[in-house]
């Protein structure tokens, strides 16, 4: 029986049933109106092509204050951090006497550079200015006859590792990068093969190691022993000599009258290394059974000068520079095959010649190469000398066709040599291009000791913003910091101003007579005082010089033309690149 409470809550739920019922209808209805009877899809967007990224990243530059201990002016050197996309300074740390060489740990955190002059490994976070950390080698040489390591090479293929090559103790050095400390040192010349887990061998210092090769997988490093012709192979477990390979066929060691070999590098695989020698030979040695099993004989011209085996990774390619030979250039080989012969890389080689208006008159000395990381383009470092100046380029090369097709003029340097040793650099110019891959922007940085500068390339054109420009420009340089080297003293004779405009920025340009010291260079910093109108005073940087008519000018937005005004300059030259690293 129901109750008067369940009679109307049914009658309740009915009423709204039916009105729910009703609704239904309506509101379709309503929806149909609103809508008519036209179909309206709905747009999905469609991604169009991804931007060229812009060139991005940064460039560890290493620079020397001075190289021999016998130069009065002899400091420590440094380690500058360049930013690629606004081409400026954003870090500075000290590296120590007569740096040379350098090294990213993996992770690309840390730099290691090696000082040749006092036998240290200068370590320093790339993200800060912090002080740099130093390493101090061992020399392993009897109390008798003592030795100095004179470290040459730094590189590594391992997360925890760095291997340095003595070049005058005969050793390698190993650090490790989380202590910072040298864990072992490893004589690169043995009597013969070492069996492993043998004693190491007491180091010969006449071997001269001074470069290294160290497989990617990091089991095996390959010392470059140019003072007894070979090259060792070594297990980097234990530091075990595996075999010591003569570089001229037909000899064992101890490599009687073999070539002096002065350059290697690992391929990808791990399966080859390829030396490069005094006498333009490139042999190709099989790292499984540690022996040469092709050889390309005259492949660049035999000569003193030394010169640089560049990997290419992209296309499996070998770059050489040709610095000795009357007709300077660039050999091109392609890898062939599972023995990793070498093949010429149609037309085989790129001439090197001066570039328009040069002031020096030697031949260019090709001194290092860089390829962009798609492969498309090559770019050789070269310098030359003669008229007491020092003229650096860089040569484009097409790496399809394997032909130069634009020569870019950089610097004209006077030749200083006595007090900035860049005469005794290994790479008096160095080439290398910003990171990047398929579809990158690239920008190309070379390093010019004589002029204390180094030099920016754009690789691609730019068509509109304030600077439009064709691709190969010289875009910009940037300077070293400021070295010890003594300062000029100039007399100001007068000061010309030029207004700025949307792309250009205002200049001063001062003449000026010399009272002590080198003319005035780009790169350099100039104190100006002593001038009646205030913004022709202060410190500038000099943008552009002219040593022979003794002028130079400056950016600076404060300046007054002021024939005949007279003031006082004082000149401080920067420290010499000599030695360039990509980074992130």
């Amino acid at each position: 029986m129901n109750s008067a409470f369940d009679m109307q809550r049914s009658s309740l739920y009915f009423r709204a049933f039916r009105k729910w019922r009703l609704g239904v209808p309506l509101f379709l209805a309503l929806l149909c109106i609103n809508c008519g009877e036209t179909y309206r899809p709905i747009a999905q967007p469609i991604p169009g092509p991804s931007p060229t990224p812009a060139p991005t990243g940064h460039i560890m530059a290493v620079s020397a204050n001075g190289a021999l201990s016998s130069n009065a002016f002899l400091n420590p050197g440094s380690m500058s951090r360049i930013d690629v996309a606004g081409d400026s300074v954003v870090g500075l740390a000290s590296a120590g006497i007569g740096p040379v060489h350098g090294a990213l740990t993996n992770d690309a955190t840390r730099l290691y550079v090696v000082n040749s002059g006092e036998d240290t490994v200068s370590v320093s976070p790339i993200s800060s200015s912090t002080q740099a950390t130093m390493i101090d080698l061992v020399e392993l040489c009897p109390l008798t006859s003592p030795c100095p390591v004179d470290p040459r090479f730094i590189t590594t293929t391992e997360s925890n590792r760095m291997y340095v090559a003595g070049s005058g103790n005969g050793t390698i050095s190993v650090i490790d990068t989380n202590s910072n400390v040298v864990i072992n040192t490893y004589a690169v010349q043995g009597n013969g093969s070492n069996p492993p887990l043998q004693p190491v061998p007491l180091p010969d210092k006449s071997s001269k190691p001074v470069a290294l090769a160290e497989l990617p997988n990091g089991t095996k490093i390959y010392s470059v022993n140019s003072g007894i012709g070979s090259v060792s192979s070594i297990d980097t477990l234990d530091g075990s000599i595996v075999k010591m390979i003569c570089v001229a066929p037909g000899l064992t060691p101890p490599c009687p009258a073999s070539p002096a070999p002065y350059w290697a590098v690992a391929s990808t695989d791990n399966s080859h290394v390829y030396v490069l020698d005094d006498s333009g030979t490139i042999s190709v040695i099989d790292t499984l059974s540690d022996t040469i099993v092709s050889q390309v004989p005259s492949a660049v011209a035999p000569g003193s000068l030394p010169n640089q085996l560049f990997y290419d990774t992209t296309f499996n390619r070998i770059y050489v520079t040709d610095a000795s030979a009357g007709a300077p250039g660039v050999a091109l080989f392609d890898i062939s095959g599972s023995a990793g012969t070498l093949v010429p890389h149609v037309p085989g080689r790129a001439a090197i010649i001066p570039a328009t208006g040069s002031a020096c008159s030697s031949n260019p000395i090709p001194s290092s190469i860089t390829v962009l990381g798609d492969g498309s383009r090559a770019y050789v470092a070269s310098y030359q000398t003669g008229n007491n100046q020092v003229c650096t380029q860089a040569d484009v090369i097409n790496t399809g066709t394997g032909r130069v097709t634009n020569t870019v003029p950089l610097s004209q340097a006077l030749d200083n040599s006595p007090v900035t040793n860049c005469d005794k650099a290994r790479f008096r110019a160095f080439a290398t291009s910003s990171l990047g891959g398929e579809n990158s922007l690239f920008k190309v940085y070379i390093s010019q000791c004589d002029a204390g500068t180094v030099a920016v390339i754009d690789t691609f054109s730019v068509t509109d913003g304030p600077s439009p420009h064709p691709a190969d420009w010289l875009e910009a340089w940037v300077p070293s910091a400021v070295s010890s080297f003594p300062p000029s003293q100039i007399a100001i004779n007068g000061a010309t101003q030029t207004a700025g405009s949307s792309t250009t920025s205002a200049t001063t340009t001062f003449s000026y007579s010399i009272l002590s010291g080198p003319a005035v260079q780009v790169g350099m910093t100039v104190y100006v005082t002593g001038m009646t109108h205030g913004g022709n005073n202060g410190a500038f940087l000099v943008a552009s010089a002219n040593p022979a008519g003794l002028t130079f000018t400056v950016n600076n937005a404060f300046g007054t033309t002021a024939t005949g005004q007279g003031g006082n300059g004082s000149v401080l030259p920067p420290q010499n690149p000599v030695f360039l690293i990509a980074s992130p």
